[in-house]
């Protein structure tokens, strides 16, 4: 399966087996893999290649895939220094932890979860009164 029409996982995976000089090298050694061609399977702890495209039929470390989402997503901007929207991203500590120790929680789950459910709700009715929002 392809993820564009002119993107071909399998045609660039083997571009960097047949033309090693022209791939991203890292020669770093880790505790669990040693360098080869990729640079998904040197410093992220893999001991076989991670595909950017598709899952590995054998899976992946959560390390190493982790690492290599963070550095992907560390090429984006930072929500703290734009100054090109108006949207305010800072977010107390306290918050971000209580949503972090509720993420397990299935908000379609009503039933289960009703204190969840009840403070949503209320978080909701707070919101429309910040806006005005008629009943």
């Amino acid at each position: 399966m392809h993820l564009a029409r002119h993107v071909d996982p399998d045609t660039l995976i083997q571009d960097i087996h047949d033309h090693p000089s022209k791939a991203h090298k890292h020669h770093a050694q880790t505790k669990s893999a040693s360098s080869t061609v990729t640079p998904y399977s040197t410093r992220y702890a893999s001991q076989q290649e991670i595909s950017k495209f598709k899952i590995p039929q054998q899976g992946a470390s959560a390390e190493a895939v982790h690492q290599m989402l963070k550095d992907e997503l560390d090429l984006d901007g930072r929500p703290n220094l734009n100054l090109a929207s108006f949207v305010g991203t800072y977010m107390e500590r306290e918050a971000e932890q209580l949503m972090v120790e509720n993420l397990s929680k299935n908000m379609a789950d009503a039933d289960e979860y009703p204190a969840m459910m009840a403070m949503h709700a209320r978080c909701v009715s707070i919101l429309a009164n910040l806006w005005g929002a008629q009943k």
